[in-house]
């Protein structure tokens, strides 16, 4: 059986932006959860809970995390400490040097893996299910994490992984939750290069401010225009990295959620019942793919996008020759801006800007788009039935689901990494703000961001307002942000507490972009599951010719070839097959929220 995951595919490109590490298993500390009542997003105690009562004998805990070993830097970071002397959690993490889905596969076969696995929700762990390999943790959550359990009970689609025999049943305990309603993530967002920005006016007032994709357009061409070259070498405004699997398809969905389309997968349109059509049956895919044919034939995209891979186009990010970015924020704008700031450049970093929508003359009804807020569980704790007592990691772990706990894991331990202020507000030592500013190995030295488990946050404020990572504090943001960030904000009237992602995220429309789960009932090796894998190669080829077509009937040309060859597999059975199944599994997503 196959599961699809409709809407939320950039869960695994956000958790690309936290290193998430994980813990658990033991005896009772003494904790008590703070029972909270499920509501439309997960809500942390707003009272401190009850601190651990006592120091316990550790129990050894093995966690595979399907990542590469990242090497010794300490002999144990203060948060392990913490967890292993006073949760009573001493936590071995195992790495794999191999493919992740091979390595489970491995494990699953022999059923020789350790007492739990850090992951997101793949389809491999159906079988891990099916074959009596895993603990269903939902009896354990609710007698030890009761809010957490109330909140996952009441969207058993998203939490249950989406098989109908399993719903309402819990094999994993939810590590990452996603930003909140208030605080977006900034995901996704068009970065543009700043310093060409600001050649375009003198008077900050004249800076061009799109209100469409269109007006964006005009913008990144005079961008390029302005800054023709850098380094010897021709810049553009568009690029990408067609060369790896999903960068084939990442830049055109893309400029679809930038116009205000909500879906990622497919050609899925919301406004059509989220039901899928396939690319050249979808509007906004068709105006999307038109849209980066049009900066190639003027000659402000990248030709050698089509071939690039992703570590090729960070490169060149890096270097600083492609000027728009598809994905802003903390992510790869990152790779650009640290590696720019490095070279003694920092005025050439990326900044976020996301508040548009799709022209009028497009003919597209979408409203902008900006942030979104994941508070569905992201990466999880599967707990294995090789674990020697399952309750006792609830029970002695789900401190950790508390505000104070979930401080913890994204800001450190008090009175080590930080202290509170006069007003009650978490400082980060200075010694933390430097090294998390300049040390690129800090999450593995300090532990900070490192183990993510119970109902964690990658993002947001507490109830006092108090940010719960480092990375959001506002005296980290206060000595990291530099003078062309403050700049920015006050050309746009942005927050000047907020970094410039919350600020570009909370400006635009925010929604909650949960995931539902549905099986499509396919089996391997079907004629369905053969048509599925065509469509996919098909795609990805097509996407390539479509981006180089010199004009309008070329074009037009490549789109007949590719529906030709797509009728002649028979693609409408696949999606005649999977929309109802779409359809009625969305109904009871919405009925659930309600």
């Amino acid at each position: 059986m196959k599961k699809t995951l409709f809407k939320l595919l950039c869960i695994c490109l956000i958790t690309v932006l936290i290193t998430s590490t994980l813990m658990a298993c033991g005896r009772d500390t003494g904790v008590t959860p703070t029972d909270t009542p499920a509501t439309a997003a997960p809500q942390t105690p707003d009272e401190p809970s009850e601190e651990p009562a006592e120091t316990v004998d550790p129990i050894k805990f093995t966690i595979w995390t399907g990542n590469a070993d990242p090497g010794d830097f300490v002999d144990e970071d203060p948060v392990h400490q913490y967890i292993r002397e006073v949760l009573g959690v001493d936590i071995e993490f195992q790495y794999t040097a191999t493919d992740a889905t091979e390595q489970l596969t491995l494990m699953l076969t022999s059923s020789s893996y350790p007492d739990a696995l850090h992951l997101k929700p793949e389809e491999i762990m159906d079988n891990y299910i099916t074959g009596g390999h895993l603990v269903e943790v939902g009896p354990y959550l609710e007698k030890h994490a009761p809010w957490l359990y109330e909140y996952m009970a009441s969207k058993p689609s998203a939490f249950s992984l989406g098989i109908e025999d399993y719903s309402g049943r819990f094999f994993y305990v939810p590590g990452s939750f996603g930003y909140t309603e208030d605080f977006p993530c900034i995901e996704p967002s068009l970065g543009f290069r700043y310093d060409v920005w600001r050649m375009l006016a003198e008077d900050p007032a004249d800076l061009p401010k799109p209100k469409d994709l269109d007006e964006f357009f005009e913008m990144a061409k005079a961008m390029q225009e302005a800054f023709p070259e850098y380094d010897g070498r021709k810049t553009y405004a568009f690029s990408g990295w067609f060369g790896d699997d999903w960068g084939a398809v990442w830049s055109v969905y893309a400029i679809q959620r930038f116009g205000g389309s909500h879906a990622w997968v497919g050609s899925a349109t919301q406004a059509d019942n989220w039901k899928q059509k396939y690319c050249f049956d979808s509007e906004e895919w068709m105006w999307g793919m038109r849209y980066l044919n049009r900066a190639y034939r003027e000659g402000i995209a990248d030709p050698e996008a089509v071939t690039m891979t992703m570590d090729e186009y960070n490169q060149k990010l890096a270097q600083g020759i492609v000027l728009i970015n598809y994905y802003a924020g903390g992510w790869l704008d990152g790779v650009a801006n640290r590696a720019r700031a490095a070279a003694g450049f920092p005025e050439q970093k990326l900044v976020p800007y996301t508040w548009m929508k799709y022209p009028e003359s497009s003919g597209i009804t979408a409203e902008p788009i900006t942030g979104q807020y994941f508070p569905n569980g992201m990466t999880g704790l599967y707990i294995t039935v090789n674990c020697e007592d399952p309750e006792e990691i609830i029970k002695r772990l789900a401190w950790l689901s508390t505000e104070e706990g979930i401080a913890f894991q994204g800001m450190g331990v008090e009175d080590v990494h930080w202290t509170y202020d006069e007003d009650g507000f978490r400082k980060p030592t200075d010694e933390i703000i430097e090294m998390v500013k300049n040390d690129p190995d800090y999450i593995e030295k300090t532990g900070i961001g490192k183990y993510g488990i119970f109902s964690n946050y990658y993002g947001g404020f507490d109830s006092k307002g108090d940010a719960y990572t480092i990375l959001e504090n506002k005296y980290y943001l206060a000595e990291s942000e530099d003078e062309y960030d403050l700049e920015y904000k006050e050309i746009l009237g942005l927050d000047p507490n907020l970094t410039v992602e919350f600020n570009a995220a909370r400006a635009g429309m925010t929604r909650d972009d949960e995931a539902f789960l549905y099986e499509t009932g396919i089996e391997p090796g079907s004629d369905l599951a053969l048509i599925e894998s065509q469509l996919f190669s098909m795609q990805a080829e097509y996407i390539g010719k479509l981006y180089l077509a010199k004009d309008d009937a070329e074009f037009d040309k490549i789109i007949d070839e590719w529906r030709t060859k797509a009728e002649n597999i028979n693609y409408m059975d696949y999606y005649n097959h999977i929309n109802p199944i779409i359809e009625a599994a969305y109904l009871e997503y919405l009925a659930g929220r309600n």
